[in-house]
């Protein structure tokens, strides 16, 4: 019998976690290596210019170019606030005034004779990064980058939206197979504002509105359906990438799409760690370079005897999997076959390939293995 390794979606209560912080443009370390940080602090910053806003005086005054120094009441780096003079022409015997006022509050960045226009660049705007993880800085890149690393419960999901976010696991006792509703989440004593909700085969979409409102910070839940997804976050959702959608939380599903019960390890998982600070990053990307959404929890280093828990990666006849790509993204089912040999494919490869019984259909399909991911 063949088998071979398969990605897999990791569930661990004790993992070793490094992640890599990055600023976009050079700037500021505020960390040192050694150094022990919160999720929520600050480890990168930097200063990207404001925006420049050009001021067509020469246009505007009908006048040479050339001319304009004469008009012009600022200078080149001096501070004008908006709607403050910076150019003013006089009539005929001082009987009128034509005026130009700042469009912006910021510096005058130029005043230039060769084409008439004063330049006035408005404030700076910070960027910072922050840690995400709770963990100690072991690795500090020129003045760009900064690298995390701490031992975390790990959850891995199938597909996720909305970018990092941290708060408290709040796990739903007994939810794996409840489709969980607005109503169902009010008559729950516990507060949802700052938290990471854990629980349901699924949300329906007033449940995530009820969610969201709360001032949830994310939710985890078994299976969800795009057109429910789009519907409470009011987006158009790809499922290939994703990460930067505009939302309050984060929302991560582990199971797949459809109606899938949450798996009860998942649920576990977060009931031994319920109440505990979180990370969540609903960042998916499903091409080549896979990305997963995830669920951190840091953890206390595990001791030198403490098993590792993940899912296996072997895969056997029976092996329960998940399509990670079209045209069965996201579709669950048991292997029925493993040829030995490769399979030429309609890109002309050859590759190894699986025999793929999915829930509900009545024949199994042909699969690239390295399409597939282990489900248990």
């Amino acid at each position: 019998m063949s088998s071979a390794y398969t990605p897999g979606l990791s569930i661990s209560r004790a993992a070793a976690i490094t992640r890599r912080r990055e600023l976009p443009l050079p700037g500021q370390i505020l960390v040192k290596v050694g150094d022990l940080v919160e999720a929520e602090q600050s480890v990168l910053s930097a200063e990207t210019p404001g925006e420049l806003v050009i001021v067509r005086v020469a246009e505007e005054f009908a006048t040479a170019p050339t001319e304009i120094a004469q008009f012009v009441t600022v200078s080149v780096g001096s501070f004008v606030k908006q709607g403050e003079i910076i150019a003013q022409r006089t009539g005929l015997f001082g009987l009128y005034s034509d005026l130009i006022k700042a469009p912006i509050s910021g510096t005058i960045e130029y005043i230039s004779t060769a084409n008439g226009h004063v330049g006035v660049r408005g404030p700076a705007d910070r960027v910072t990064v922050s840690a995400y993880i709770s963990g100690r800085v072991c690795q500090i890149e020129n003045d760009s980058a900064v690298e995390i690393e701490a031992h975390c419960a790990l959850l891995q999901g199938v597909f996720g939206i909305g970018g990092e976010r941290t708060g408290e696991i709040l796990a739903l006792k007994d939810s794996a197979s409840t489709v969980l509703t607005a109503k169902a989440l009010a008559q729950s004593s516990a507060s949802l504002a700052g938290k990471i909700i854990v629980g349901g085969a699924s949300f329906d979409c007033g449940a995530i509105e009820f969610a969201r409102d709360a001032g949830a910070r994310g939710i985890i839940t078994g299976s969800a359906d795009i057109q429910t997804l789009e519907k409470a976050f009011n987006l158009k959702i790809s499922a290939a990438v994703t990460g930067n959608e505009d939302t309050s939380l984060s929302f991560m599903v582990t199971e797949g799409f459809g109606q899938l019960n949450l798996a009860q390890r998942v649920l576990n998982l977060a009931l031994e760690f319920n109440g505990q600070p979180a990370s969540i990053n609903g960042t998916t990307q499903v091409r080549a370079g896979a990305v997963r959404p995830e669920l951190l929890i840091a953890t206390q280093a595990p001791n030198a005897n403490q098993r590792i828990q993940t899912i296996s990666t072997a895969l056997d006849l029976g092996s329960k999997i998940r399509s990670i790509r079209a045209p069965y993204f996201g579709l669950v089912g048991t292997v029925t076959d493993l040829p030995a040999d490769p399979l030429r494919i309609e890109t002309g490869a050859e590759v190894r390939v699986a025999h793929v019984l999915f829930q509900g259909r009545a024949n199994p399909v042909v699969i690239p293995r390295a399409n597939l991911e282990l489900v248990d």
